[in-house]
């Protein structure tokens, strides 16, 4: 989802035809919070990626990738990251006045086109010449403040730092490609493993539920599952 539909959705600009001035006025309200709330989160994202009002130097293969939401493992859980093991520049001195439109949705246009050209199609290049390698990494929860319900929580890594627990190699030579092509579209979901090491939860929860309500719609439209091993359509996660 864009940022102009994400808006428009927060703002209740489609409002359903049943509803009356005194709910869309009510519910507007009640969402002028997500908003604001949004946009702290997105603001403090961008600071923490962006230092100096300049872009990021390093590339696709240089970055450090975490999953934000914890997985179980054993008896307890996790959160999951990838830490590379090459350093892939793209260049300094970028101004991130760049990306910036007269309005939210322009914005995220020319930052979509500034990632292609400034930072796939440099990966791109990378990737014709060398493997990439990344640590895969895990964080297991030992603390209370390793919490499973806080949505925005980050685990102290003080008292629980990354580990290595296998590689990813990416060869040489391996293309990368959008899906626009595909004849199929395979249905990915991330309760699609074993189930010592699904997802836990509220936020997991209800992504698992969209998953599932999503896979059943590609695999009626394509009239087969497109992947083996995704839950069954009646399976609730």
């Amino acid at each position: 989802m864009d940022s102009e539909t994400m808006l428009a959705e927060l703002k209740l600009e489609n409002k359903p035809d049943t509803w009356g001035t005194f709910q869309y006025i009510w519910r507007s309200l009640i969402n002028v919070h997500g908003i604001f709330t949004m946009r702290f989160f997105r603001n403090r994202q961008f600071e923490r990626s962006h230092r100096h009002g300049q872009l990021s130097k390093n590339g696709i293969w240089s970055k450090r990738y975490f999953g934000g939401l914890p997985f179980r493992i054993g008896a307890g859980c996790c959160k999951w990251g990838l830490v590379p093991r090459q350093k892939e520049e793209v260049g300094r001195n970028a101004k991130c006045a760049l990306i910036e439109g007269k309005t939210e949705a322009e914005s995220f246009q020319k930052a979509m086109k500034l990632g292609k050209e400034r930072y796939c199609d440099s990966a791109r290049k990378f990737l014709d010449d060398k493997d990439v390698v990344f640590d895969f990494a895990v964080q297991v929860a030992n603390h209370e403040y390793h919490t499973t319900e806080s949505l925005e929580a980050i685990w102290p890594e003080d008292l629980s730092p990354y580990f290595g627990v296998g590689t990813l190699t990416i060869h040489k030579g391996e293309q990368m490609r959008s899906d626009d092509g595909m004849k199929e579209r395979m249905v990915f979901s991330v309760w699609n493993q074993f189930k010592d090491h699904r997802p836990v939860g509220p936020l997991n929860n209800a992504r698992g539920f969209l998953y599932r309500k999503f896979g059943e719609m590609t695999a009626t439209r394509q009239g087969k599952c497109p992947a083996m091993g995704m839950l069954s359509l009646g399976e609730v996660p």
